[in-house]
């Protein structure tokens, strides 16, 4: 059985990388409205507004709370070349999983 392919996501400030894993898809804010990549998802950069970032992984839901910053969707081949693997990296001045806020 083929494995369902996934998103490379990471999100990273200045201090720390606060999440960094495989997920099924993210949905973020942007200057011009929100969108939803899935893996595959067309080659964006991208201005993010401030609000939560929802990231789906496995039927789970995992919140970030996030500060304005810069999204970069891309495709990058794998080790076999003939694969590509979908990767989000959002830069931002802060963020955090919303479990940890209180």
């Amino acid at each position: 059985m083929e494995q369902k392919e996934k998103i490379k996501f990471e999100i990273i400030t200045p201090i720390e990388t606060i999440y960094s894993d495989l997920v099924d898809s993210v949905t973020l804010n942007t200057i011009d409205g929100q969108i939803t990549a899935m893996p595959r998802h067309m080659p964006l950069i991208s201005v993010i507004d401030i609000g939560e970032i929802i990231l789906t992984k496995e039927n789970e839901k995992i919140y970030i709370s996030s500060s304005s910053g810069i999204v970069e969707i891309k495709q990058r081949n794998k080790e076999d070349k003939n694969k590509k693997i979908t990767k989000i990296i959002i830069l931002t001045d802060s963020a955090q999983k919303m479990d940890k806020i209180k």
